[in-house]
């Protein structure tokens, strides 16, 4: 009622929407419970009487006027009832301040006026005007004002205030007309308590209403923030205050970028822009609490509109992900971490899902079957490498892993690459389970065990050929005694018997055959007994077990064998000097059988913390090249030396040319070598 004939915005519409209209639009009387303080204060009983606020407000906004204020006179003084517009901004003074504030006649002679005439003033210039008190309006900043009288009943209750700081403004008659019949519908607004009361009772019921759902945001987990257009914060809920730290009144009306230093995954122009296209935006930020910790949210914005559709806040609602970001970075950790230690493993390595399809592999499969991930990756594991795999008896233990929940170990097969011999191969295989995905799959494992089956065969072959050896050394121990020392012995018994049993024949002629037979046979004894094991080395060391040794060849070969020991050698590991020495012994019967050399040089020396050995002969030399793993029987020799010399942590080196002679380096390590 009292809106009829006015041409204001607010025409016709409902009082809950010129409700939520006075609190959105004019943000300085911070909303319902504001404008019913300045109602009550104007000594109005409150029944929803915010009309004339509203109307006064939108009358300012039509006149385009910078403030207006609603005044009551009171007996001899004026007092202010209704204040709109700007005021700290124009005279330094909220709304707040101003409501309340008593004047006299003196000051307001211009509204006494109005109240007399019951005419609107309407003064253009306050500064050459006589009907103002132009040092009091000089105070207010005012440099033009319209003053209406408010009559209610024939009586004079009061003045409206339109006033002008920035410049003054020439009145048209339209401004008094508009003015007037606004005075008069606000007459009639005030005066009509039943309209007031029921909106008093919209008005609560309303408030009620938003006090319940805001009860109801507070009780979100959730962060919920609402801020208007200009990006200041209107609604800020429980949720936010326990995750930030910051309280609602603390935030009120500030940014919220600035408020928890926010950092942008992508541009805030982006995000503005998608939220005005299409009316939302989804993402995560980074924002610190008021204790400076830090937050990854996961944040949805939603533009929210008014009753005609305007746009007129955003809803920001914000979830913790910080715990979740940490354990994600965590996992991902872990899995590079592991799949580090996958392709650092030298085994090939597939898993195979619940079809026995392969899911992954890693580097070193690929490499050792050469083949490629989109070769390998998708298929099935009996399609891989020309089909391979496809053999009955590992179809059958696959086959029954995820079944019986069991696993294989040291299953072998020969697998040939395309490019490349045929290797062996040792599968072991068992069931992974993910209890998160509930999904069960197969880890194969392969083991390239060529080299290992290849020297498990060459073991086999030294071992038969070791036997076949110490049968030969037997054979001829066996035929050195009988043929020579047994022999010898025999018939130094029979000549024994003889002289026993014919006394007369003793001459010393048969005494001295008889002591040179038995001095060979001794003779003969010793050197098989050096042959098997040398009492020198056993007694002097290997310094003077190869000296000797070297003056053995010189004297039955006619090797010509020096010696050269530089350095005085500690006494070393007995094992270790018996395979120091049967390696010299072998490399000098080398010499003798295949060099054709008429010079020897040994030497040993220490040079750091290793033994070097040198053998080397002036003779024919051969091609090392022809050196193999798979060795005649007559060069078994190096072979064994090798592998001897490898299980104590030393090494051989062969260096020879046909017609330059060849040269054996030996070498092991003292620290292992030195006795404890």
């Amino acid at each position: 009622s009292g809106l009829s004939g006015i041409a204001l915005p607010t025409k016709g519409a409902h009082v809950r929407q010129i409700a939520i209209a006075v609190r959105a639009e004019h943000g300085q009387m911070a909303g319902t419970q504001r404008a019913r303080r300045t109602l009550e204060g104007a000594g109005v009983q409150f029944t929803g009487d915010h009309a004339p606020l509203r109307m006064l407000d939108q009358a300012a906004k039509a006149l385009h006027c910078n403030t207006a204020v609603m005044s009551s006179k009171e007996n001899s003084h004026w007092t202010v009832k209704f204040v709109h517009g700007d005021t700290e901004t124009v005279v330094g003074r909220t709304p707040e301040e101003i409501v309340g504030m008593e004047l006299d006649d003196t000051q307001e002679p211009h509204a006494l006026l109005a109240l007399e005439t019951k005419k609107p003033v309407a003064v253009s210039d306050v500064s050459t005007d006589p009907r103002v008190n132009w040092e009091h309006l000089k105070k207010w900043g005012i440099r033009s004002v319209l003053v209406v009288p408010v009559l209610t009943r024939g009586q004079r209750v009061g003045v409206l205030y339109f006033n002008y700081h920035e410049k003054p403004f020439q009145f048209e008659p339209e401004h008094i007309d508009f003015a007037e019949k606004l005075a008069s519908s606000i007459t009639l607004a005030t005066a009509n308590i039943q309209v007031f009361d029921h909106i008093k009772l919209e008005l609560a019921a309303h408030d009620r209403k938003l006090k319940s759902r805001t009860e109801l945001l507070d009780l979100a987990h959730d962060v919920i923030i609402v801020h208007d257009l200009d990006g200041k914060i209107t609604f800020w809920n429980k949720g936010a205050e326990k995750l930030y730290g910051w309280k609602r009144d603390e935030v009120q009306g500030k940014t919220t970028h600035e408020v928890l230093k926010t950092r942008f995954r992508e541009p805030m122009l982006k995000i503005i822009s998608a939220v005005s296209r299409h009316g939302k935006w989804e993402g995560e930020l980074e924002h610190k609490s008021k204790n400076r910790k830090q937050f990854i949210v996961e944040s949805r914005w939603a533009l929210q509109k008014d009753d005609k559709g305007r746009p007129s806040a955003i809803l920001i609602i914000e979830r913790d992900i910080t715990a979740r970001k940490e354990a994600e970075v965590q996992r991902e950790d872990a899995r590079q971490y592991a799949e580090s230690i996958i392709e650092t493993i030298q085994e090939g390595l597939l898993v195979l899902d619940s079809k026995l399809k392969v899911l992954s592999a890693n580097q070193a499969l690929y490499r050792f079957f050469s083949l490629s991930p989109d070769r390998v990756e998708g298929r099935h594991i009996y399609a891989v490498g020309n089909r391979q795999f496809d053999i009955p008896d590992l179809r059958k233990l696959l086959g029954d892993i995820l079944p019986k929940n069991s696993h294989f170990e040291k299953f072998e097969m020969v697998y040939t690459p395309a490019d490349g011999a045929a290797k062996t191969l040792m599968l072991n295989a068992r069931r992974i389970h993910r209890q998160s995905q509930k999904t069960d799959m197969i880890l194969l494992a392969m083991h390239d065990i060529t080299e290992q089956r290849q020297y498990e065969a060459r073991i086999r072959q030294l071992s038969e050929e070791l036997l076949a050896a110490e049968e030969s050394q037997r054979q001829q121990i066996a035929t050195a005694l009988h043929d020579s020392v047994g022999q010898l012995l025999a018939v130094s018994k029979r000549q024994l018997e003889t002289l026993l049993k014919k006394p007369d024949e003793r001459s010393d002629d048969i005494i001295a055959h008889l002591v040179q037979m038995i001095s060979e046979s001794i003779k003969e004894t010793r050197t098989l007994t050096t042959d098997l094991s040398s009492p020198t080395l056993h007694t002097f060391g290997l310094a003077a077990a190869v000296e000797e040794l070297a003056e053995q060849m010189a004297d039955d070969y006619g090797l010509l064998c020096r010696m050269n020991t530089a350095d005085e050698l500690d006494t070393l590991e007995k094992k270790i000097e018996l395979i120091l020495y049967r390696s010299v012994k072998e490399l000098l019967f080398n010499t003798l059988k295949h060099a054709e050399a008429k010079q020897v040089d040994i030497s040993l020396k220490t040079e750091e913390d290793y033994l070097i050995v040198t053998v080397a002969d002036d003779g024919k030399g051969f091609d090392t090249s022809q050196l193999s793993s798979q060795e005649k029987p007559d060069s078994f020799g190096l072979f064994s030396i090798q592998e001897r010399l490898t299980n104590i942590g030393g090494s051989l080196t062969i260096k020879s040319a046909k017609d330059s002679g060849t040269t054996v380096i030996l070498r092991t390590p003292l620290t292992i070598l030195r006795s404890q």
